[in-house]
This record gives structure tokens, sequence and C-alpha cells, in this order.
């Protein structure tokens, strides 16, 4: 029920307004979120709209980067579930023992990001480029009721790569008047690795 654009532009399926396409951090200007009384340029929404807005090269060239990392050895462990302790005869078999170990679970991220922009011709053609990959490393119980071991029902290494960039062009034609071209990407990529 809700839409999703960049630049005006939407960024989901029309029919179904599924799918999404995400920006590298170093692109996004604004992002505005209107929940009622939008204009007919954001139909196809009985919700709300999220807009967002991105950078344009200026007459002065700019450059910046980023870097975080949320390593596993800083994390607290997660906690172990366990199924409640109704004392009811039916839950017997049930009640108390573990329903999902997550105690091992291991997650380790890093983020790299960057961006140019400025200038081709000065007060009339600007360029900004910017990219962005994030690496996610996770480790977990495959399954429910698992015992003490992991090995019963299997442990799932994860590795995901997610690279997202963006160019964009801006050429004044004349007053009032401007061309505008942008290219954006998103690829996931996930590898399973079940033991």
């Amino acid at each position: 029920e809700n839409s999703y654009y960049i630049n005006g532009f939407p960024v989901t399926n029309p029919l179904t307004g599924f799918g999404a396409s995400q920006l590298p951090f170093g692109a996004i200007a604004e992002a505005q979120v209107l929940t009622g009384g939008f204009g007919a340029e954001f139909g196809r929404s009985i919700g709300g709209v999220v807009n967002v807005l991105t950078k344009s090269g200026k007459n002065r060239w700019e450059a910046g980067a980023t870097m975080s990392w949320s390593p596993d050895s800083l994390r607290s462990d997660p906690k172990d579930i366990y199924y409640p302790k109704t004392g009811r005869t039916y839950n017997a078999a049930t009640d108390g023992t573990l329903y999902i170990r997550r105690n091992q679970n291991t997650a380790d991220s890093k983020l790299f990001g960057g961006y140019v922009s400025g200038p081709i011709i000065q007060d009339k053609l600007f360029m900004l480029v910017s990219a962005e990959q994030t690496k996610t490393d996770q480790g977990f119980v495959n399954g429910l009721r698992t015992s003490t071991s992991n090995a019963v029902n299997g442990w799932n290494d994860t590795k995901a790569t997610v690279n997202r960039y963006l160019a964009k062009f801006d050429w004044n034609i004349a007053d009032e008047h401007r061309l505008e071209f942008m290219s954006i990407g998103d690829s996931p990529v996930v590898k399973i690795d079940r033991s």
C-alpha cells in the first residue's frame, strides 16, 4: 500500500508494489515521507509515500569515504529460546525445553563506501558517482529443538555481499531547463554453506 520513489521515479513493481532499490548512503540528499495529501505525481499508493532525493554535483569538487565494522567478537551472545513452562500435562514433553539454540550464532559485518562529485563544465555539466559495499558473514543453527550439539539439525554459514552504486549527470541546458541522467544498481549475492 506504500510507494517508494527515487527522485520522483518509482522503484517498486508497479503492479504488486514489491521490490525496491537502495542507494549508497553517500548519494542521499533528502528523504521525504508523505502520509497524506500528496499530489497525483505520487499515484498508485493508498498508504504513504517515501521519496528519496539524491545529491547532485556542484561547482566545487567534493569527495568522501566511509567505513564501518561490526565484529562478532564485540557482540554479546544471543540468548537461547525455551518453550514456556505451562504445567499442563499435554505440554509435558516440551515444558521448559530448548526451542531454538542461538547462543553460538555469529555475525560480522563490514561496510565500505565513497563518493565523488563536481563540475565537468563549470556552471553547465555536473557529475556525482557514489558506491558502497556491505559484507555480512553469519553462522547459525539450522532448525528448531536442537540438542546441546549443533550437529543435530546442522549449521549454516552465510556470506552476503551487497554492491550499490549511483552515477548521476546533470546538464543545465539553459535557464529553467535541465537534463538529468541517473543510473542506479543494487546487487545482492548470498552464499550458504550448510554443514
